[in-house]
């Protein structure tokens, strides 16, 4: 039977079996032994814990990159839109300075 027959399960999912069948083990036989296993069973729980917990930090990661690129983008167009009205309200003053200038010409 090749691994790829094996239905979906989680590393929690087999962690939470092989607890079960440690408790089913006659404690009388292999009291030193289960104590041994079960160590080594919450030890495992423990790298996988921190390796689920590694995956969400580079997810969160990769969402935040994301997120800052589109404020960029935003802050960009916003700065670019500064700019062309900064050049209109130069326009136009430099528009009314002539306008005033032909009044007081005119005086």
């Amino acid at each position: 039977m090749s691994w790829y027959s094996f239905p979906n399960r989680t590393m929690c999912d087999v962690l939470a079996e092989m607890r079960k069948i440690l408790n089913l083990l006659n404690a009388s036989r292999c009291d030193s032994q289960k104590v041994i296993l079960l160590s080594m069973v919450e030890e495992i729980q423990v790298y996988g814990n921190r390796m689920e917990a590694g995956l969400s930090d580079q997810s969160d990661a990769r969402d935040l990159h994301d997120k800052r690129k589109e404020l960029k983008n935003t802050v960009n167009k916003l700065e670019d839109q500064v700019k062309d009205l900064e050049q209109q309200v130069s326009d136009q003053e430099e528009k009314l300075n002539k306008i005033n200038t032909r009044i007081g010409n005119e005086k």
